[in-house]
């Protein structure tokens, strides 16, 4: 424990001794961690205190252990003016201008402190740091900066030379009382406003009174000292608190008073059971017959740390030996934990775990603690290390150690035939940084969609496609519903031509029926939906999993289970997003090494058509709550999710994270998507199409209103990562008519699949999203056609960008003819390039499925002036080359022949560069399949 040792100062020391002393641990300490000395001559300036000088130091060099947005937040403060306080300040001291610059930061630091106590975070390490110094080290540099009077001397005033000592002296131990105040050794950092008033006066005083006796240069120097003090103090009181962790009333997360602009609680209007709100009282009424009731709410604490919470309830009627108090730890009426009294004077504490009832703490006499009938009584439960603590009406009944966390989500409990009134709820717990992103003002005002796509229902899950053309929506509390009123049905509408949206319209069977049905994702193609639960057949109960449907000639198939490896759902909610490659799906499950309730994990297309099993995120993007509604951007690396455990505004806030590498374990540290976005209430479900100029999201209106879908603009540094979205439709080329196929894209060079599409059954319709810092191959498939390649470079992309590239399938048949666009050679030779060899290696899998198939190989260059004889032989010498390939990979060569045409058989006559481009080609021309 950090405390005060005010014994006098010892002899043979000054302050720079102790300073430099200090600063050596701290040098040994860097080197250790960061691998670098520091100039620290540098921070010991002439006129500036040492104290505030190390202060500086801690802020500037320890990035490598702190949080850069607390250190911001501590910057700040220290630079912040305190208005009314200030203005006080200098009508007391109008003449003495340095002396009230000095007063302010004396006495600004000393409410900084107070500030500085509630920060989270980097405590821990610097309290480590700071135990592995010498014993007393700090403490000690402390009091011979206040007990030696030569730090002083540069502003002594003669006048005053004799009195100067016993100045200082004075002064010193009238400093050293008001914060042995603050750090006695045997109490906690729980100072009230009121006792922050007592000492802040006491400071007053003092400079007052030094003022009046001795001037302004001494009092100057007095209030110097307190300067240095109060930045120390601050210091001190980071490690101080982090040590003992003690909860204060300043730490207030969650207050409802149940007046009108606090957090809602839904009133019920159930059989043995009603709950509402009337003239700032919560009443809860149970007239069932041996039975409990529990309503809770998220209180926006983390029961894994030391917290408090506090209710203030009565009963009004009922039997006087059945219990009411607070639910906690509640998952849902078989996963949760009570601390209840009676109206006769008894308290206890019991849990339910998977449905079994057991008695912590059996009905016990409270000691005549309790009040009862109509009489308000004070409930709290406070955790402190692994503790629980239970209080009524001040006094502590029972310590257990804390449960198993089941859930954050904490109440009221009524037990029996009974009628209870609540006044207030309210939790405390440090308070931690909000994480922001950039420029988190500037996103868009929140545009409501209209009554075209929100209504009297709840609107949900929304699911918008990578070229914003159709939303899904999910709608319940809905009489329009197949499945009634209180299930999910599925709902879809179309972007109109001036930008608006047409009305939602059902989408009917068979992806809607009397189960609850959702659209969790769709296809960059547009043509495939992953949709929550599986379907058993007609009239067959839904089970947990996910499933998918194609888009036909028929409309969409009857959904297919997705076949995930050991997939379980311990939640009763899932939801989950396909990233844009259509070859990870991210969950938002509940599993065995889940974090909290629900969390991000990710699964991997195998070979087979089946999905690997799913693989947590991980602590960085997984808090001890629920995460919520993850949706992966067309980019590939930018996750969007609602998580009700990272800092925020309310119950559930949207937040912003980065993929870091390939694994899909490693993310940016997750920033809070700001105040514009998220609200007291429930912030979920954000997405996106690939422009991401606009994001869709859920929000809840005021009381009793249902969930909306708005639209929102957002700014450049919320934005994913640009990409190149490419439409285009699949041809026959004999026909020219549109046709089925799959679309596989690569990076150039390479055999990795990077992604795959679907073109549409009907219109042959594609588009996939192509993240920008690669060259790409891609090519369209269809079984006894010859598969059709193109290429982009997506290598340098500043903003996001559509391209139409419509691709050609050719039947296997004699007499068809092909180009090869992906061969590249040496310019001027007929050396083949290697980015060349995964196209070269498709028309060897053409020929090794086909094995009576002959080919020739003709080779083309573009019109320009080397001369006919010059294009021939280098035509002629690259189809050589590519005959030589599939040779050297194992294709008779009595299958092939090879044959240069130079400039004689142009596509293109125009001299357009672009256009001669596509001259210089290589085909092969089926002579017998």
């Amino acid at each position: 424990m950090y405390s005060i040792n005010c014994a006098p100062a010892a002899s043979g020391k000054g302050v720079q001794d102790l300073v430099f002393e200090f600063l050596d641990v701290m040098q040994e300490y860097l080197i250790q961690k960061q691998g670098q000395k520091h100039n620290f001559e540098q921070i010991i300036c002439p006129g500036n205190s040492s104290a505030a000088a190390i202060m500086n130091f801690l802020m500037k060099h320890w990035i490598g252990m702190v949080n850069e947005t607390e250190l911001d937040i501590v910057i700040n403060a220290l630079n912040q003016d305190w208005g009314d306080y200030t203005t006080i300040l200098r009508q007391n001291y109008q003449s003495e201008r340095i002396t009230i610059n000095r007063v302010e930061g004396g006495c600004r630091t000393l409410r900084n402190s107070r500030m500085a106590v509630s920060l989270a975070g980097t405590r821990d390490q610097l309290i480590k740091f700071f135990k592995n110094t010498e014993n007393g080290l700090f403490s000690r540099f402390m009091i011979y900066t206040f007990d030696e009077a030569p730090v002083f001397n540069s502003v002594r005033p003669d006048k005053h030379k004799k009195d100067y000592d016993k100045i200082i002296i004075e002064s010193s131990k009238s400093l050293w009382a008001i914060l042995d105040e603050i750090y006695k050794q045997e109490i906690n950092f729980t100072l009230t406003e009121e006792q922050w008033t007592t000492i802040e006066s006491k400071f007053d005083d003092l400079v007052k009174s030094n003022h009046q006796r001795f001037g302004s240069t001494v009092s100057s120097t007095v209030i110097r000292m307190g300067s240095m003090y109060f930045r120390l103090c601050m210091i001190l009181s980071v490690f101080r608190h982090a040590e003992e962790g003690t909860i204060t009333k300043a730490d207030l997360v969650y207050k409802c008073d149940f007046e009108p602009n606090d957090p809602a609680w839904v009133p019920y209007n159930e059989t043995g059971f009603t709950s509402k709100t009337v003239n700032g009282k919560f009443i809860l009424q149970h007239t069932g017959k041996d039975e409990a009731w529990n309503q809770t709410n998220n209180m926006n604490i983390n029961p894994s740390m030391d917290y408090e919470v506090e209710v203030y309830m009565c009963q009004m009627s009922g039997i006087e030996n059945q219990g009411y108090g607070i639910s906690y730890n509640y998952k849902d009426a078989n996963n949760s934990n009570t601390f209840c009294i009676s109206s006769n004077g008894y308290f206890s504490i019991t849990h339910y775990s998977k449905g079994v009832y057991k008695d912590d703490i059996a009905w016990k006499e409270s000691e005549k603690v309790i009040k009862g009938f109509n009489k308000y009584n004070k409930l709290s439960i406070a955790r402190k290390g692994n503790n629980l603590h239970y209080f009524i009406n001040g006094t502590e009944v029972a310590s257990l150690p804390a449960p198993k966390y089941n859930a954050e989500f904490i109440g009221f409990h009524i037990g029996g035939v009974m009628k209870v009134e609540a006044d207030y709820a309210y939790a405390y717990q440090k308070k931690k940084v909000i994480r922001l992103v950039e420029n988190y003002n500037s996103f868009g005002e929140k545009i409501h969609l209209g009554n075209n796509i929100n209504s009297g229902a709840a609107e949900i899950c929304p699911v918008i496609s990578a070229d914003e053309k159709s939303l899904y929506v999910t709608r319940t509390f809905c009489k329009e519903n197949i499945g009634g009123h209180d299930d999910y049905d599925i709902w879809v509408s179309t972007m109109n031509k001036d930008s608006t949206w047409g009305k939602l319209k059902n989408l009917g069977a068979p992806l809607n029926n009397r189960g609850n049905n959702f659209v969790i994702a769709v296809s960059h193609d547009n043509n495939t939906l992953i949709l929550g639960n599986v379907y058993n057949g007609e009239g067959k109960d839904m089970s947990r999993g996910m499933s998918f449907s194609r888009w036909t000639k028929n409309g969409w198939s009857y959904p297919k289970q997705m076949k995930i490896k050991n997939f379980y759902n311990n939640n009763a909610y899932n939801e989950a997003c396909l990233a844009p490659d259509g070859r990870t799906i991210l969950l938002c499950v509940e599993r065995d090494d889940t974090h909290g309730d629900k969390d991000l994990y990710f699964s991997h297309l195998l070979p087979d058509s089946t999905w690997s099993e799913p693989e947590n995120l991980g602590a960085v993007v997984n808090s001890y709550s629920s995460e919520t509604g993850g949706f992966l951007a067309s980019d590939g690396k930018t996750l969007y999710f609602s998580s009700a455990g990272h800092p925020g505004y309310g119950s559930n806030d949207i937040f912003m994270t980065k993929r870091l590498d390939d694994t899909w374990k490693h993310w940016s540290e997750p920033k809070n998507l700001g105040p514009k976005i998220n609200t007291k209430a429930w912030d979920v479900y954000y997405t996106m199409p690939a422009s991401g100029k606009y994001a869709y999201m859920v929000s809840e209106g005021k009381e009793n209103e249902k969930a909306d879908i708005y639209k929102i603009q957002q700014p450049e540094s919320v934005k994913p990562e640009p990409v190149m979205l490419i439409h285009g439709i699949v041809h026959n080329s004999d026909t020219k008519k549109p046709m089925q196929a799959v679309i596989t894209y690569y990076e150039l060079g390479s055999k990795k699949i990077l992604g795959t599409a679907n073109s549409n059954a009907e219109t042959g319709a594609f588009t996939f999203a192509l993240p920008k810092g690669r060259k790409y191959c891609f090519h369209a498939q269809h079984e006894g056609f010859i598969s059709v390649n193109a290429n982009k470079d997506v290598t340098v992309l500043d903003t996001y960008k559509e391209e139409n590239i419509d691709l050609y399938l050719s039947p296997i048949k004699t007499g068809q003819s092909v180009v090869l666009h992906n061969i590249f050679f040496v310019s001027d030779e007929h050396r083949i390039l290697p980015e060349s060899f995964p196209e070269l290696d498709k028309l060897h899998d053409l020929l090794a499925e086909h094995p009576t198939m002959k080919i020739e190989i003709t080779g083309h260059t573009s019109i320009n002036s080397s001369g006919e004889k010059y294009n021939h032989n280098l035509s002629t010498g690259r189809a050589e080359a590519v005959k030589n390939y599939l040779i050297m990979k194992g294709i008779s060569e009595k299958r092939i022949t090879a044959k240069g045409y130079g400039f004689s058989k142009p596509i293109y006559t125009e001299k357009k560069e672009e256009l001669q481009a596509k001259n210089r080609r290589i085909e092969f021309l089926i002579i017998s399949s």
